[in-house]
């Protein structure tokens, strides 16, 4: 079976956003699609964003999941922010097998990014301070140098690269984008991922738990890496997303894979059997407790019935369909 890739970039950025983990997943598939949203380009080429309508980019997408679908026999969707917004609609191709949403910006905005960012990198500090152990500690100390250095390229790339091209047709299109993605949410039923990082600097949480709440699908997963901002694709330590993604889209369980000393990081996977809904939760983290600092990895399992008037809303999309 012939199997492909689309990759979604996001709001006033361009293909150039998957250059960090394109080598990590491109050997997965017979052919990679890198799709560029009207009017954007790569950093350093030329914009016009004139071109940048919301009906220009539905437009661009549609054809983009037509050429998948004429060339490939199934098809993975990965997307950032915007593009993580606008996979839903392309997800609801029937040869799409999986589809991964990094940050979706359905919901937005989120201040306080620089108190935020503060707290972790001061959270970090002081737990690796209190850590006797030493490989521990010096994890910690990693992470909270990674996490401050993040943050400051995430400014300075927003300054130089989102904030000039800021305007009223911009912002006004992103969020014609966004609420027409919306209207595709309970259309998707293949398997969904949604990863989200804690630092995000513009999406807030509840983005990920609305589409969570009212996707089509099955079998849903959600991650969360507690020191991670928004361009978790390329900024900072890429290494537990690059990890995750390869696992996902090569079809294995992500609830099963083995986290770094240190990780912090959280997934909750959501599985539909008939009337029930199966939880699997695991996470790693750092604690401080009485006898010291230690890292630490749980796991929880439960099963949840459906309402009624869920178990009726599934039967009739799937009439629908």
């Amino acid at each position: 079976m012939k199997v492909g890739l689309l990759l979604i970039h996001g709001f006033l950025t361009g293909t150039d956003d998957w250059d960090v983990l394109l080598p990590e997943v491109a050997p997965l598939y017979d052919g990679v699609m890198l799709f560029s949203q009207p009017g954007h380009a790569r950093e350093g080429e030329e914009t016009n964003y004139k071109e940048f309508t919301a009906d220009n980019c539905f437009k661009a997408l549609a054809r983009a999941v037509k050429e998948m679908e004429e060339n490939y026999d199934a098809f993975d969707i990965v997307g950032h922010s915007m593009g993580g917004g606008m996979s839903l609609f392309a997800a609801t191709s029937p040869k799409v097998r999986r589809a991964v949403l990094l940050a979706p910006a359905l919901r937005y905005p989120r201040l306080g990014a620089f108190s935020r960012n503060a707290g972790a990198v001061g959270s970090l500090n002081n737990l690796a301070k209190r850590c006797a152990d030493q490989k521990l500690a010096s994890a910690l100390k990693r992470s909270a140098e990674t996490t401050k250095t993040a943050f400051k390229d995430a400014v300075a790339y927003f300054k130089r690269r989102l904030l000039p091209n800021w305007s009223v047709h911009t912002l006004l299109t992103f969020a014609r984008i966004m609420g027409r993605s919306e209207k595709y949410v309970s259309k998707v039923n293949c398997p969904l991922t949604i990863i989200w990082g804690g630092l995000d600097e513009f999406i807030p949480q509840k983005s990920a738990k609305f589409i969570l709440s009212r996707i089509g699908s099955d079998k849903k997963t959600f991650i969360t890496y507690n020191n991670v901002g928004h361009a978790m694709m390329y900024m900072g330590d890429t290494t537990a997303l690059a990890r995750d993604l390869k696992c996902i889209l090569s079809g294995g369980e992500v609830c099963e894979v083995e986290t770094a000393l240190g990780e912090q990081r959280s997934v909750t996977r959501y599985v539909r059997e008939d009337d029930t809904i199966v939880i699997t939760t695991v996470s790693a983290k750092v604690v401080r407790e009485a006898d010291g600092v230690k890292a630490i990895r749980e796991r929880s399992y439960r099963r949840q019935k459906l309402s009624k008037r869920a178990v009726a809303d599934k039967v009739t999309a799937k009439k629908t369909i």
